[in-house]
């Protein structure tokens, strides 16, 4: 398991009774818990070390990519973050009230992930300015949210988790002790609603169970809870196994009859492959073959008309709501693009056929997070794993 500094120090803080007060960050500090890729040496990036490599390759996508992140959250220094306390995207249509609040609120993420990593790469003052909009944001949410154990509606947080993990080091301690009881409760509250569901709930096999386990993963590398993320191991195996098919389509895409849901079903299992250490690595091989699944479709080769045959009445309704994702139209490959951005970094067996996927026109976090994760799969395809 990938591990930092500040998380073992979070580790030995909560085994003494409580979480220690934050030190300034002094350079050498692992960005986080959470795999953030490895440097040329095969050590975690720290601040020095990716602030060293932007300055000696400025032109490479390593170095382009967190200045971007930078410049943005520059730019959004004068923002308001509003955090609600529920968020209410599954399960509604997307005229819904309440759905485009929910929509609004998860947003302005990006804007907290920009300002987590400037913190811990801009030069001053800069860097604390974007400190204390990330520390105010992420006591914001996690003090007004409160976790539904949704997977639906809470992978949408995934980017304040990773503030959260980028910001731990920088954190006082009273803010660190509220952002790592909120991400276990996120955890928790998420295996309470499983473990209600009865037994052939389709909830329990396809994309709700991916994004749960995504959820419980990135929980438990952050709190350094080692007993929920071996649970959550042996969960991913079994998950694997009984979500994708031999051929590589997913119980989602057989369920929905959506290209749609392949895509967001394997969103889940590629950000718990790239962000944890909780997918063996015997299970790597399904999720290939789930992204080969999609190259005849992206390549034009075939065209999938969406969900013609789905079994779930509420994409009907959401097809009769106007809702154009649920038209029966032919798939769009370019709904693919952040799936297949960060999986081009991760599986080089895909990249000949995802080369319309790579290029600058993405959000400076999704190219910051592809550009690390190309930097980790380079030293493993050397023969150098972690």
């Amino acid at each position: 398991m990938r591990r930092s500094l500040a998380g073992l120090v979070l580790l030995l803080g909560a085994a003494l009774g409580g979480v220690p007060s934050a030190a300034a960050d002094t350079g050498d500090t692992p960005l986080g818990r959470l795999n953030w890729g490895v440097d040329s040496q095969g050590q975690p990036w720290t601040a020095q070390t990716l602030k060293a490599h932007m300055s000696l390759a400025p032109d490479d996508e390593l170095s382009r990519s967190p200045a971007a992140v930078i410049e943005a959250a520059r730019q959004h220094l004068d923002d308001t973050i509003t955090p609600v306390a529920a968020l209410h995207s599954e399960g509604t249509v997307f005229t819904d009230p309440r759905h485009k609040a929910s929509a609004a609120a998860v947003s302005q993420l990006g804007t907290v992930y920009d300002w987590a990593m400037c913190a811990r790469l801009a030069e001053q003052p800069l860097g604390q300015q974007c400190a204390s909009a990330a520390a105010a944001a992420i006591t914001a949410w996690t003090a007004t949210y409160q976790p539904s154990g949704d997977p639906i509606d809470e992978n949408q947080l995934i980017p304040l988790l990773q503030s959260i993990d980028l910001m731990m080091p920088l954190l006082p301690a009273d803010t660190q002790s509220q952002a790592v009881a909120w991400t276990s409760a996120l955890a928790t509250q998420g295996d309470q609603r499983f473990a209600a569901m009865k037994p052939g709930d389709s909830r329990l096999v396809n994309n709700w169970n991916s994004w749960h386990l995504a959820l419980d993963a990135m929980a438990g590398t952050i709190t350094g809870d080692s007993e929920l993320l071996n649970r959550t191991t042996s969960a991913v195996r079994q998950q694997v196994a009984q979500n994708v098919n031999a051929d590589g389509s997913t119980f989602d895409f057989q369920q929905r009859d959506a290209l749609h849901y392949q895509v967001y079903d394997l969103e889940a299992l590629l950000e718990l492959d790239l962000f944890t250490s909780a997918m063996p690595a015997d299970s790597e091989g399904a999720l290939l073959n789930g992204l080969q699944f999609l190259q005849p479709f992206v390549s034009g080769q075939q065209q999938h008309v969406e969900f013609v045959g789905s079994t779930v009445a509420f994409d009907r309704t959401r097809r009769d709501a106007g809702d154009p994702t649920f038209a029966n139209v032919p798939w769009d490959p370019r709904s693919a693009r952040t799936l297949l951005r960060l999986a081009r970094s991760h599986f080089p067996a895909i990249r000949d056929w995802t080369s319309a996927m790579a290029g600058d026109s993405y959000p400076a976090r999704l190219r910051q997070l592809a550009a690390l994760y190309a930097a980790d799969s380079r030293r493993m395809m050397a023969g150098l794993r972690l």
